[in-house]
């Protein structure tokens, strides 16, 4: 995608973050790529690991906030890959 870290800033990505603004990028044509590749970037980069991620955090016991934040966002995990799906479908 031609994406790369700014010079001067050495902070960590947050990597689930960095990857959910890189989908926003293709949702507002910021990054114009073919057709598909936002599907298969879904499905190989947050697809196989992102819902059990925010699995845990709905599970996260002491941390109350993140708990809510996991619900959210497997919720919209699973809403992702069902458009891509449907998606698929279609274009079969």
């Amino acid at each position: 995608l031609g994406l790369e870290r700014a010079d001067g800033h050495f902070d960590p990505e947050d990597h689930l973050g960095t990857l959910f603004e890189i989908m926003s990028g293709f949702a507002a044509t910021h990054f114009v790529v073919p057709a598909g590749d936002e599907r298969d970037f879904f499905e190989r980069h947050i697809a196989p690991w992102a819902s059990r991620f925010f699995a845990d955090l709905e599970n996260a016991a002491s941390a109350r906030f993140y708990r809510a934040v996991g619900v959210l966002g497997r919720i919209f995990i699973d809403i992702e890959a069902e458009g891509f799906a449907m998606e698929a479908r279609r274009s079969s």
